[in-house]
């Protein structure tokens, strides 16, 4: 039986802000992309993991902090990665179990 350990809130997680390129800064946080950060005229415009925008700010600091708390809304609403894949796991499992039962049932059956 394998221990999965429990999630770590969102909050906790130590978030990544990486140069992906001149005026572009996209950020991570436990290995979910969180969104970039766009450098234009005057500020930074914000846009989160799917495309829609935060905001637009007048420091990098600011839209950094806009963008964190509006992914740890949305990781806080999504299960946790590991949970979907323990269940998958289980379920794939299940299934096999069920498949060697059927299996030996049939075979002591028809002998």
């Amino acid at each position: 039986m394998a221990l999965v350990e429990p999630p770590i809130a969102p909050s906790r997680m130590r978030t990544v802000w990486v140069s992906v390129g001149p005026g572009l800064i996209a950020g991570n946080r436990g290995g979910n992309f969180l969104g970039c950060i766009d450098e234009v005229l005057g500020g930074f415009v914000a846009t989160d993991a799917q495309g829609e925008p935060v905001g637009r700010y007048l420091e990098l600091s600011d839209a950094k902090a806009a963008l964190g708390r509006r992914s740890s809304e949305a990781l806080l609403r999504r299960k946790p990665r590991m949970a979907r894949l323990g269940l998958t796991a289980a379920t794939g499992m299940g299934v096999v179990a069920l498949g060697v039962a059927l299996a030996a049932v049939a075979l002591t059956t028809f002998r």
